[in-house]
């Protein structure tokens, strides 16, 4: 079978967060991750707080990241418990 288009593939793995290149030393077909940003707890919280100090590093931070944004469950968690205690419900 043959390869389907450069175009369509590139595209796909675009969309997937891989890209497609070749193994110069082996001439083989290889899959190159994307970069991925795992946001903690502390840039998510500042984010979302505009009155805090580091707020227009975060929201910078979040806007330029290079590669898709991670953010693991438990600091969702974590980020409505400080804006419930900190900034109350309306923040919420």
């Amino acid at each position: 079978m043959g390869e389907p288009p450069g175009g369509c593939l590139r595209q796909r793995s675009e969309r997937h967060g891989y890209s497609i290149g070749r193994d110069s030393a082996a001439g083989t077909r290889r899959l190159r991750s994307a970069p991925q940003v795992i946001v903690d707890t502390g840039v998510s919280y500042v984010d979302i707080d505009r009155a805090d100090d580091w707020h227009a590093s975060a929201a910078e931070l979040l806007s330029t990241a290079p590669g898709p944004l991670r953010v693991p469950a438990l600091v969702i968690t974590e980020v409505c418990y400080l804006l419930e205690t900190r900034l109350g419900s309306v923040a919420e």
